[in-house]
């Protein structure tokens, strides 16, 4: 019996040291790329430098971005130990039988998406009146960039949910009744204020092809090139259906797809709005009472610009960016020297690269708007 223990320990502890190298190689391997002295990350090596973290923590971008990460890292590691130890406590030695409620609620965070308890939390922010200040959300998705690479494919992963004809991007239909699903569900929840944005005018990454990475040496579209070369992060590269080569092709087709899905959201929101409380929808759902849905075109109308992207993926938006929309979704935009907007002409290449510009003073309302414009 002893020797089968001695067995299994030994067996044990090889399994253990496997996994370790599995998870932990990929890291070192990552962490002494960050030293080296040259920009490709190939072997063989040819020297070590610590530059790229000179230049990296040379950006401002950079450091507010982590000084931020950490003060609210730190503020909620602070917060999580006092209370959540305290209620670990107080669940595990209660006798009573509303520690099993306790524990029910304590898990909700865990099993809820973390996308709703955002919204949940900053609709509550602002039914208070606190002001914001380090808080950012991502209201909404859209597949435009999850599309292929080539345009025609024989055949989609998703099937008749994706176009193969258009770079397997979903399907304005299929879109339409995810998003009637989505809705249906949520209208039932009494007294919810439900906030639909538009989706931003991804096209206009194109627009600023020549913005200059974090890294000095390289623009966006040189990072866009090498990451499709790179299948960084897959073989789709970063929007590689658009930013392949930003023709006016890819840059029309991204903008049309784009603008069916904000006109869909723009229609079926209108639709449930006029649904009445206690009446049903085209779906069959009943829609409780309290329910408020509106709608955002700020994300839409305005115009991105170069420093609203960030210069470490020339995709995401940097620190202004996420500023600027998510105050726009807030509060609405007003269309001018300040905000400037994207006007749609039916033109599909000038209106994919926001040629035509919109200073008008046309007021686009966010989810809570000022009481005036």
């Amino acid at each position: 019996m002893s020797a089968r223990l001695r067995h299994h320990g030994v067996a044990g502890a090889v399994f253990t040291a496997l996994v370790l190298i599995f998870l932990l190689v990929p890291l070192i391997i990552v962490a002494l790329f960050s030293l080296h002295s040259s920009p490709s990350l190939t072997f063989p090596f040819k020297g070590f430098s610590t530059r790229w973290y000179s230049e990296v923590f040379g950006s401002e971008d950079f450091r507010e971005s982590l000084f931020n990460s950490l003060k609210l890292a730190l503020a909620t590691a602070a917060f999580t130990l006092v209370f959540g130890t305290a209620a670990a406590y107080g669940v595990t030695r209660s006798g009573s039988r509303m520690s099993g409620v306790g524990v029910a609620i304590f898990m909700l965070p865990i099993t809820l998406p973390l996308l709703f308890v955002g919204i949940a939390l900053l609709i509550a922010l602002r039914r208070v009146d606190i002001e914001l200040s380090l808080l950012t959300i991502l209201i909404g998705h859209n597949d435009v960039c999850d599309g292929t690479i080539d345009a025609v494919q024989a055949t989609c992963p998703h099937g008749a949910d994706e176009d193969p004809r258009n770079h397997c991007r979903t399907t304005p239909a299929a879109f339409e009744r995810e998003l009637r699903r989505g809705l249906d569900a949520l209208v039932g929840v009494p007294s919810l204020r439900i906030g639909i944005a538009a989706p931003v005018r991804i096209s206009l990454l194109c627009t600023h092809g020549g913005k200059a990475l974090c890294v000095p040496g390289g623009s966006c579209q040189d990072f866009w090139k090498a990451a499709i070369a790179t299948n960084v992060p897959d073989e789709r590269g970063i929007c590689g259906s658009l930013t392949a080569d930003c023709s006016d092709e890819r840059v029309a087709a991204a903008y049309q797809m784009t603008k069916a899905y904000r006109d869909i959201l723009a229609t079926v929101a209108a639709e449930y709005t006029a649904v009445p409380q206690n009446a049903k929808t085209a779906n069959g759902a009943t829609k409780a009472p309290g329910v408020e849905i509106v709608f955002s075109d700020a994300a839409w109308r305005t115009h991105i610009d170069e420093n609203d992207i960030s210069c470490c993926d020339c995709f995401h938006p940097s620190v202004q960016g996420q500023d600027r929309l998510a105050r726009g979704l807030l509060e609405g935009i007003s269309c001018g020297n300040t905000d400037v907007c994207c006007a749609d002409t039916s033109n599909p290449v000038s209106d994919g690269r926001c040629l035509q510009e919109d200073r008008s003073g046309a007021f686009v309302g966010g989810f809570f708007p000022p009481a005036s414009p």
